[in-house]
């Protein structure tokens, strides 16, 4: 249910001051994301959607020992 929140999260956000321009952004948006995600699907490994960047850094050091930059 996290994909459903990012999607809500989303539709929330405005990128074009025209109402048509803005809904065929977002679509695009999310196809293309969820798109890549499918493709990319592998059942070893798990897609995640972090609300930032310092979540996702921190959900990798936990899990994979830390981050080499």
């Amino acid at each position: 249910m996290k994909n459903k929140k990012a999607v809500e999260n989303l539709y929330k956000t405005v990128i074009s001051d025209d109402k048509f321009e803005n809904q065929t952004i977002l679509k695009t948006i999310a196809n293309v994301a969820f798109g890549l995600l499918e493709k990319s699907y592998n059942r070893k490994t798990v897609s995640r959607i972090f609300d930032n960047l310092k979540e996702a850094l921190q959900h990798q050091k936990n899990m994979m020992g830390g981050f080499t930059q």
